[in-house]
């Protein structure tokens, strides 16, 4: 199962659920190993107490057998009553030496059994045959004093070795507390060393874990600094159904969008700068109009000005020969009729470029219209210039109707 389709808080419980794991296991299996040390520790306690015990009842039981058997020397009454008590003694020390028969002991066990031996046989078959004489009346004392030092120093020799016995028993016993002591210490150690072990595993186990976590974050981050640096083409690996996972997608779905939204954005830039430019064109070609226009009206001003200066020509050349054309007065008539239209038509004009300063699609049928003005003009201009350059007719003889003018 792949860690993308667990949980983030899943996979942060993980490393920890597993070094939790890994301490318990290493905390039951120290707890066995120490307490199988510590009873260990216990056993070998409770068996120097009780080797101790049994030394020291050793030590007793031969004491006592010893003071019976010297009260028996001196007392006859504690005398009948000695083979019982070693017989007794016998066995009880006996049962105390089968119970001290341990490893590394065995030598000084059986030199104290050899020693009882010797005791009691020589209590058994000199002493007690002796006293019995002694305590008759007869017997050879130099033979009783000989047995009786012979007797002590069998004595003494049964307590030098159960001193040895003892002594060699308490070295066994140190010898064991030591080495239990060590084992203990070797098992602690153990225990520290296999919890730091566990420790150490579970660090890196947890370590990488987290590297697993924090990788899919990293990719995520490399996303967006290359977003930031406005490459919007790059796109996250979307691993899983996690967190992380759902949110690579989504970053993915916001940088499509985004590319998509961008790319709507530049055809319309696109679009605009086209929009410009052919507006820009029109500009160019309404001022191109206007000035055209311009040129135009200008000249037709001209023309005006001129029609004036000739209006102003005829008027004065028409009062000169108002005598001399009364019959063309029907046509200076027309002439002024025509002129005060062609006023009428420059009114119009002027009204014309004045609607063209701000409606410029109105242009050509002002400009149509002024050109049929300008023709109007310029007939009449010319019918002006020939009436102008027509030389004056002689007056009529009187009583007779003057000649029409000629045009």
């Amino acid at each position: 199962m792949s860690l993308n389709n667990l949980s983030i808080r899943l996979q942060v419980l993980i490393p920890l659920l597993l070094a939790s794991l890994l301490m318990l296991l290493m905390a039951v299996i120290s707890k066995q190993e120490i307490d199988a040390a510590i009873s260990d520790m216990n056993e070998s306690t409770a068996s120097v107490t009780r080797h101790k015990d049994d030394i020291a009842a050793l030590i007793h039981a031969s004491y006592r057998l010893r003071t019976n058997a010297i009260y028996g020397l001196y007392d006859q009454a504690r005398f009948a009553e000695l083979p019982a008590t070693l017989n007794g003694a016998e066995q009880e020390l006996g049962t105390i030496l089968s119970r001290l028969a341990i490893p590394g002991a065995e030598q000084d066990n059986r030199q104290v059994a050899a020693a009882l031996q010797a005791y009691f046989t020589h209590t058994r078959a000199t002493m007690l045959p002796l006293l019995s004489q002694r305590f008759a009346g007869s017997g050879d004392p130099v033979a009783y004093e000989q047995a009786r030092l012979h007797f002590r120093d069998l004595g003494e020799r049964l307590i030098k070795q159960i001193d040895t016995l003892s002594a060699q028993i308490n070295r066994l016993s140190q010898q064991e507390i030591a080495q239990e002591q060590a084992h203990y210490r070797a098992t602690l150690l153990q225990t520290l060393l296999l919890m730091s072990a566990t420790l150490v595993a579970a660090l890196c186990g947890g370590w990488w874990l987290s590297g697993r976590i924090v990788q899919p974050i990293g990719q995520l981050q490399e996303v967006m600094h290359a977003v930031a640096k406005g490459r919007f083409n790059v796109r996250a690996k979307a691993e899983g159904s996690n967190e992380l996972g759902q949110l690579a997608k989504d970053i993915n779905l916001t940088l499509t969008q985004l590319g998509s939204t961008l790319h709507a954005l530049t055809g319309i830039s696109g679009n605009v700068a086209s929009a410009a430019t052919e507006l820009a064109a029109v500009m160019t070609q309404s001022e191109a109009n206007a000035q055209q226009q311009r040129s135009e009206t200008e000249q037709v001003a001209s023309a005006v000005t001129e029609l004036a200066s000739t209006a102003d020509n005829v008027n004065h050349n028409a009062a000169l020969a108002d005598e001399l054309a009364r019959d063309a007065h029907s046509r200076v008539e027309q002439g002024l009729t025509l002129f005060a239209e062609s006023i009428q038509a420059n009114d119009r004009m002027a009204g014309s470029l004045e609607s063209a300063a701000s409606v410029v699609a109105r242009l050509k049928s002002q400009s149509e219209q002024i050109g049929k003005v300008i023709e109007v003009i310029q007939s009449i201009s010319e019918q002006t210039n020939l009436l102008a350059l027509t030389p004056p007719s002689r007056p009529p003889a009187p009583g007779k109707p003057a000649a029409a003018l000629r045009w």
